[in-house]
């Protein structure tokens, strides 16, 4: 027997939840912990198919989906049920038949929760009329089953729909196919915390061609850019600066890069051609180099091209969207702009027939 008390009113009060939302919350960080200092695998709660029933109604009530109407699961990650094939009464009988002693919790007896509202005056009148007949327990089962074979269904669809790259999750519009956004979109964004009315807000600022249009959920962000949804994890990281002196040899962070001093003859055309890569002539480079995330106003002499850019304008061009934006480096040298990060050089330090000393920084995996 391991107990443990705490004040649940306390709790709640910081965390501006119910009493019970907390003492829930209470109670399962009890039993992971416990389960995680014992070396448990299991933690066997004894919710039953009434509470399953109740669940049902609660979340009917409320306004649910599917997920909320399918009740409570009989296992979830290292949480077992055992006791959800039997009814209130069927378990209080089997006690009785065999002299088990059990406590009541007084809170049970209570009107004040929804929960007992439910308990004390709907579902026995939905019992009363159907008769001994377990209608509503088959169709809550029914449903489950439904559920499972939707859920299948769903991820092979979220498979199809959902695509990954460079950290970002992307949606496209297009392959919804003949299962419009309305019908499923807020399945696949659930996943990342979005609430059904950011999903209507999302799919009216798409119809609306509403470039740009942004949206966040407790951990990610999403914005809206030419027909597809982009979605992001947040990052709370600060801005750095990172210096790069002449001697380095490799860098670390914000990326890993291979730096070297080479000769002009060196260089091999393909090597030219990899963006990754970038190949400045030292001449007029002052040291040490500074690595920073670009900023708004910021200006640059691109390679090939007469005069000065904003970089804002040169992404605009590359057709870069918001969170590819917030990802790019740029390297200084006595507050110029010498090189955009995996896109490209200054004009101004560019490598020609005159130069004697290269230095090349080669970004690595």
């Amino acid at each position: 027997l391991y107990v443990k008390t705490c004040d649940a009113k306390e709790f709640s009060r910081e965390k501006g939840l119910s009493i019970q939302e907390t003492a829930r919350e209470l109670r399962y960080v009890f039993f992971k912990n416990l389960a995680g200092e014992k070396g448990f695998s299991k933690i066997a709660v004894a919710h039953h198919a009434d509470d399953d029933l109740e669940t049902f109604f609660i979340n009917f009530i409320r306004g649910s989906g599917i997920k909320g109407l399918k009740g409570i699961p009989v296992k979830r990650d290292n949480i077992i049920r055992p006791l959800m094939f039997a009814t209130r009464d069927e378990i209080t009988n089997f006690a009785n038949a065999h002299n088990l002693s059990w406590r009541e919790d007084s809170s049970n007896s209570s009107d004040k929760y929804l929960r007992n509202k439910l308990r004390h005056d709907l579902i026995p009148v939905l019992k009363n009329i159907a008769g001994k007949k377990n209608g509503i327990l088959n169709s809550l089962n029914y449903l489950k089953q439904d559920t499972f074979i939707f859920e299948k269904l769903l991820q092979k669809e979220k498979e199809r729909i959902v695509k990954t790259s460079n950290g970002l999750i992307i949606i496209e519009f297009d392959n919804f196919k003949d299962i419009p956004p309305e019908k499923l979109l807020f399945y696949i964004l659930n996943d990342y915390g979005f609430t059904k009315s950011d999903t209507d807000d999302i799919i009216i600022a798409n119809k609306n061609n509403n470039i740009g249009a942004e949206f966040y959920s407790g951990e990610y962000e999403a914005v809206i850019d030419r027909n597809k949804l982009i979605i992001k994890k947040k990052t709370t990281a600060g801005e750095k600066e990172y210096f790069i002196e002449k001697d380095f040899s490799i860098i670390k962070e914000p990326f890993k890069a291979k730096i070297e001093i080479i000769n002009p003859s060196d260089i091999k055309p393909e090597e030219l051609k990899n963006p990754s890569n970038a190949f400045l002539d030292t001449k007029n480079l002052k040291f040490p180099l500074k690595l920073r995330k670009w900023m708004q106003g910021d200006k640059f002499f691109p390679f090939g091209m007469k005069g000065s850019k904003l970089l804002s304008d040169y992404f605009n061009d590359m057709k870069l969207n918001k969170f590819q934006k917030e990802e790019v480096w740029v390297l200084e040298s006595g507050g110029e702009i010498v090189c955009i990060i995996g896109f490209r050089i200054s004009e101004k330090h560019k490598v020609s027939k005159a130069t004697k000393e290269v230095i090349k920084i080669a970004m690595t995996s």
